[in-house]
Formats: structure tokens, sequence, C-alpha cells
């Protein structure tokens, strides 16, 4: 039996030999030079020299056994170039394969470039956000062509979908107005003590002590003066149009015994009509003017503007009035039976059913393009942005990973590598660096 396995493990080696040959000697010379790069990685990793270097995380941060160590590539991309070996826990100091700890030990391959004496780790992690999953799926680029196929799509089926769906929507909208009126009413009614004492509380805090003060030395003043000449024209010559005799005689032959009364009703209705009405209809211009140019001036005063701010965040951050408003929307819409049959009776309904469909059809092609470009499809697989989604996010892979930063001393390759080990500094990495894991090369 021994001399089997003896037997067994040459012929393993010898066909590792041949194979390794083969691909050196290749016919193709692009396909050969391939094959030596990779046949001479593969010797770096079976036999090549391995340097293990100490490394401090500050503050602590979760790594495990396994978590690759990347360097970037002059060519671009990354290529991996090491893990992490072991991991110290918290507490006793014992090696443990996952932890969240401040001390670890990292592998270096070979293949890895050599270590100035400036040289670091960057740690990264995978966010675990529904943030960070939107982003991923939906990079810029992939935003705006999103965007585009729904304007598109949009452009070209909306007026034919709409015409179909209006109805429903008018009708559900319609009766549903009719009851939310009915049960505001009743919900109303139900908190007028609440109304009231809100009332009475705003009443005392914001009309009488805000809104009375400013009116008095603020508003009135800018009245007066925009509308004081607007309004003395106007007098003059509704006086001159007065008749002092014909009021005065009429006024005396009312207090007296004369049978007939209201005379001078009769002749102040008949001066509102006849001499009155006509001069504020010529001077409606001026009055219009008038009352613009107040609005213009009370809206610029920069007190009516505070007190205006002041008492709009006094009134919406006050607890109870929100309390009370969200009391109110949510019995009379969130939690509505009467309105939830409504909107149910429409939204399911044979009308509806045919919107929906049509608007199935229509949309369906731009649909599935949407999802090809954010997903994949079968004919080309899955998408790297997805990929990278359900490997973290599901199969929660790729979460943590670390790159090498080999710094800018001149020491040479041998120097470096031959010297013992040292601890590497780790520095946190920013949010959103590119992945090593999309943009790995060989």
């Amino acid at each position: 039996m021994k001399y089997l396995r003896i037997l067994i493990g040459v012929c393993t080696w010898a066909a590792a030999a041949l194979l390794l040959w083969w691909c050196v000697d290749g016919r193709d010379e692009q396909a050969s030079q391939v094959n030596r790069r990779a046949a001479r990685q593969l010797v770096d990793l079976a036999v090549g020299p391995r340097h293990t270097y100490a490394i401090e995380l500050q503050p602590a941060a979760p790594l495990a056994v396994g978590d690759p160590v990347f360097a970037a590539q002059s060519r671009g991309g990354f290529r991996q170039v090491g893990e992490v070996r072991a991991v110290y826990g918290p507490n006793d100091g014992e090696a443990t394969r996952y932890a969240r700890t401040e001390r670890a030990e990292v592998l270096l391959y070979a293949s890895a470039p050599p270590i100035a004496g400036d040289a670091r780790l960057v740690y990264h992690t995978t966010p675990h956000s529904m943030e960070w999953v939107l982003q991923t799926l939906l990079p810029p680029e992939k935003q705006e062509r999103v965007a585009a196929e729904l304007s598109d799509a949009f452009h070209e089926h909306h007026e034919e979908i709409l015409a179909q769906l209006m109805p429903v929507v008018e009708a559900s909208f319609r009766e549903g107005l009719v009851v939310v009126e009915q049960d505001l009413a009743a919900s109303l009614a139900s908190r007028r003590g609440e109304i009231e004492a809100l009332g009475g509380k705003y009443q005392r805090e914001v009309v009488e002590k805000e809104l009375v003060p400013l009116v008095r030395n603020e508003i009135w003043p800018i009245v007066r003066e925009q509308a004081t000449p607007t309004a003395e024209e106007i007098g003059q010559k509704l006086w001159q149009r007065a008749s002092v005799w014909r009021f005065g005689w009429r006024y005396v032959y009312d207090k007296s015994f004369a049978p007939e009364k209201s005379l001078f009703k009769k002749e102040w209705e008949r001066y509102l009509k006849e001499d009155a009405a006509p001069v504020f209809r010529r001077h409606t211009d001026d009055i219009v003017a008038a009352q613009q140019r107040i609005l213009a001036e009370v809206a610029k005063n920069e007190k009516v503007q505070e007190a205006i701010r002041r008492n709009l965040s006094r009134v919406l951050d006050d607890p109870e009035l929100r309390q009370l408003v969200w009391e109110i929307i949510e019995e009379v819409i969130v939690n509505n039976p009467r309105l939830h049959e409504v909107l149910q009776r429409h939204w399911t309904g044979p009308e509806a059913q045919a919107a929906f469909r049509l608007a199935g059809e229509r949309l369906q092609p731009t649909v599935q393009r949407i999802g090809e470009m954010v997903i994949g499809s079968q004919a080309e697989g899955m998408t790297p942005e997805f990929a990278r989604v359900l490997r973290a996010q599901v199969l929660y892979k790729d979460r943590r990973w670390l790159v090498l930063e080999t710094g800018g001393g001149g020491r040479a390759a041998d120097d470096a590598m031959s010297a013992p080990p040292r601890t590497l500094p780790v520095v946190r990495g920013e949010v959103g660096a590119p992945s090593p894991f999309v943009d790995a090369v060989d």
C-alpha cells in the first residue's frame, strides 16, 4: 500500500509537469504568453515565498479569516495578493475565525508587490443599507437610461392609457370626496371641544399678543400711507355730489307727524345708486392699484415677515395641533372603511382591470428592457451590479476587503520581502470606493 501511494504521487506530479509544459509550449504565441503568465503565477503560489504581517485596526472593525487583500494594477483593476490569516478576539486575544477586532494577521503571497516603509492597508466594507443597493443597481449612467426608457414609453402610450384610466380616477375621486366631506364634518363635530380649546389658545398667544400689535404698529401705517390719496380724492367727489339740503329736509320730514316716512332712506339709496356708484366705478383701477401697493409694502416689511414665520412655526410645531390633525386624517382618510370600500369598488372593477391590462401590454416591453438593464438576461447573464448586490446581501460574500498601498519608498524588492515581519497600519477607506470583486483582473 505504501508503494502504491508513492506511485500515485509520482504519476500525479508527472501529469502536472506535463500539463504545465503543454501550457507553456503552446503554438499560438498570444495564448502561449497567457499560459506562461498563468504558469508562473501557479509556481509562485505553490513554492514562492510568503510573508505574514501583523495589522492593527483603530477603531476595531469586523474581520474574518480568508478576507482578501487586493492591490491595484497599473493597467487598471485589482489583483488579489493576500488574505487575512488570523483574527484575534477583542477580549482574551485568542485566535478566531471572525470577530470585531483591533488585531489580526495578513498573509501576502509571493505575487504581492514590494513593501516600502510607508506601506499601509485600506479597510473597506460593503454597506448594508438600501441606499447602497439602489446606488449599486442604478449608477448614474443607468439612471439616465432608465429615465429615457420611461420617458419614451410615456410619450408613446400615455394618451391611450390615460383615456382608459381617467373614468376610473374621476369616478373614485368624485364619490370618495363625498365620503370625505361627510365624515370630515362628523369628525370635526366630535372634536369641537379640542378645536375650541386650541382656538382659544391661539386667540390669546397669536392674535392678541402678535397680530393686533402688528396691525396697529406696522400694517395700518402702510394702509394709511398708500390709501390716503385715493380715499381723499374719492371722498371729495362724493361730498361734491351730496346735497345737504336734500338729506336735511327729508330727515326732518321723517321725524315730523307727516303721513309718509322713509324719505331719508330713499334719498340715501338714490344717492348711492346714481351719485356714489359712478364715482367708485371710475376709480376702480385706482383702488386696485392702492391695494397692490399695500400688499407689496406689507410683504416687504421685515417685522411682518418675522412675525409670520414665527407664528407659522409655532402653529406647525404645536404637538397638540399635530396630534389633532393626524387623528382627523387617520379617521377620515387612512382608516375610513367607507372610503376604502369606494376605492376598492372602483379600482377592482372591470373598467380598472381593462385599463391595467392595456397599460401592462403597452409597457411590458419597456419593463422587460429595464429589468434586463438592471438585473440581466438569460442570454447575457446577470449584470455585474446585480451580481454584487446578490453576493453581498443574499450570499453574504464580498462584505470586507483590504487594499494594499505599497508606499513610495525606494527599497528594492528583495530587501523589502526579506525584511522581518512588521506591523502594517490600517486606515478606513472611503464609502463608494471601486469594488475589486467587480474590477479584479488576472
